[in-house]
């Protein structure tokens, strides 16, 4: 069955059609017939939608920051007609669409798009979870390339992760800014200025010049001193233009440092004012009050010397000595780290729509290397996630095997978790699964499994039967089959020994997953499916326990 929403303004009419009414909030005016009946939109769901332009508006067009989502439409030959289909894929949040009518917004839909595989607290869990691992690695690099400044780090920091990691970037250029005032760096200025002649000591070749010429009509005028230079009358002015040489404090460093913290002060004002227009929430009242107090906190650092000797407003390119010399390379780095949490927290407020098969293989990968570090009772390697340059640091999920984690074992083996490692040859086509651990062990062939984290779901009846829950669909656990045997080595063996497909399910009895065809097959087959979410990790943790200590 299939239902219409119209909303209706004195310039448009937009008549969106799906399988259930909509719940759209308008901006601009306008009648809306579903108001209070509708619902939210879901995810990967395709909705029609037609917008028509009325008397005296000649086009009509329809907008969103991702262009993808209005891939789907189209507009008529003169342009008064919109026509086509918006699919929300698995994305959710709030999805707002501008309808402009002549080039200017007549109205503006917002409806929020409701996860249909998992509820939207496992959402917000999986986003929390995501934001404060990386947040705790964060520390965890920090300390590593400023020693004593960083704050204890752990394996991830709870609650708000970008709003600790600013806090203690904070705290960490306070103490690295403490040291550089003690004894800051500073130039040579170089400047010119009118000063009394017979005060100047060091003339400049330029003012020596322009004393050598004979002056005697100027001595006669009474414009200068009379003086004899080498049998000639000269007239040296009473004031003279002359270069001098002072030290300063208003250096690139102290100009770059300075510009980072007016922008965070100015990004920590617009995270407050867009904290204060969500939705209330439990924990707002500690949010607004942490970045009241880190705006403070920034205030405070702009007062102290020699940041307030730089001239605001630019941001030189890092130099040598801001990543060499002591005192500064630590306030580098912590800047870095500060633009980062930063670039955490302003995401999080601005991203209006959120792509749950990135954030589900994001969320999964880093809760496979986590559950690898408790197993193997050995903390995670930052430097594998994090690179520093020029413009802040940056999570880096570096691909292929290259770049794996990497977990010691006792008797000298290793355990190994590579993301989106790829196989070339010699199959007909690469292979890249997205996860793949290796243990080996000495004397041991090595054991390779393939983890590939599939945000799609089967639950018709038909396939709650087969498997005794609901399942990745057929294609999914195909390619779990194709993974097993087109990865093979250069004699042409299978190397992959199984092939584990994670995926969005909470069981509402947890025995349904070990009696499942798919938990069982993994050990007979080799290939098989675990349900993965933020309350159902049991089942993951204890047969990565079994793999990695195998």
């Amino acid at each position: 069955m299939t239902h219409t929403t119209v909303v209706e303004t004195e310039r448009v009419r937009v008549e969106w059609r799906g399988p259930h009414p909509v719940a759209f909030e308008v901006e601009g005016g306008g009648t809306h017939d579903h108001a209070e009946g509708g619902t939210p939109l879901r995810e990967e769901t395709t909705y029609s939608v037609l917008v028509q332009a009325k008397d005296a508006v000649g086009s009509v067009a329809v907008r969103h920051p991702d262009p993808v989502v209005t891939a789907g439409v189209q507009a008529s030959a003169d342009g008064r007609t919109i026509h086509g289909t918006i699919s929300t894929r698995s994305h959710v949040g709030t999805l707002r669409l501008d309808i402009e009518a002549d080039g200017e917004r007549a109205l503006v839909l917002s409806a929020e798009v409701a996860p249909t595989k998992i509820d939207a607290a496992a959402v917000a869990q999986m986003r929390d979870e995501v934001e404060g691992a990386v947040a705790g690695l964060a520390l965890r690099y920090l300390r590593a390339t400023t020693q004593p400044a960083a704050p204890e780090p752990t394996s991830r920091v709870e609650g708000s992760g970008w709003l600790r990691l600013v806090e203690a970037a904070l705290h960490l250029l306070d103490r690295a800014l403490a040291e550089i005032a003690r004894a800051p760096q500073s130039d040579i200025q170089r400047t010119t200025t009118v000063q009394r002649t017979d005060a100047i000591r060091r003339p400049d070749p330029a003012l020596v010049r322009a004393l050598r010429a004979p002056t005697r009509r100027d001595v006669a005028r009474g414009t200068g001193t009379p003086m004899r230079v080498a049998n000639r009358v000269v007239s040296v002015p009473h004031r003279a233009r002359a270069r001098q040489t002072e030290r300063t404090l208003d250096t690139p460093e102290h100009r770059w440092l300075r510009s980072v913290l007016d922008q965070t002060h100015g990004e920590l004002q617009a995270l407050h004012q867009a904290e204060t227009q969500r939705r209330p929430y439990a924990r707002r009242a500690l949010h607004l009050e942490a970045l009241n107090r880190a705006a403070g906190r920034v205030r405070a650092l702009l007062r102290l010397n020699p940041l307030t000797a730089a001239t605001p407003g630019t941001r030189p390119a890092p130099t040598l000595r801001l990543r060499r010399a002591r005192g500064y390379r630590t306030a580098y780095e912590a800047a870095q780290v500060l633009r980062f949490g930063l670039d955490l927290g302003v995401g999080r407020l601005r991203v209006s729509l959120v792509d749950l098969a990135a954030l589900y293989e994001q969320w999964t990968y880093l809760t496979v290397a986590q559950m690898l570090a408790d197993v193997l009772a050995q903390p995670l390697d930052a430097q594998r996630f994090f690179v520093a340059d020029a413009v802040g640091l940056h999570l880096r999920l570096r691909q292929g095997h290259p770049h794996a984690l990497r977990f010691p074992l006792g008797d000298g083996g290793t355990v190994r978790l590579a993301y989106q490692p790829r196989f070339g040859r010699p199959a007909l086509l690469p292979q890249r699964p997205d996860l793949l651990l290796t243990v080996e062990h000495p004397g041991q062939p090595p054991r390779r499994i393939v983890l590939d984290a599939k945000y799609r779901r089967d639950d018709s009846a038909a396939t709650t039967r087969r498997y005794g829950l609901p399942a990745p669909p057929a294609d999914a656990l195909a390619d779990l089959h194709r993974y097993r045997d087109a990865i093979r080595d250069a004699r042409g063996q299978r190397i992959i020994n199984q092939a584990v497909a994670l995926y969005p399910f909470a069981p509402d009895d947890v025995a349904q997953v070990e009696t499942s065809r798919l938990w069982q097959s993994i050990g007979t087959l080799g290939v098989g499916a675990i349900p993965v979410l933020p309350q159902t990790k049991q089942h993951l943790h204890a047969w990565l326990r079994g793999a990695a200590l195998m």
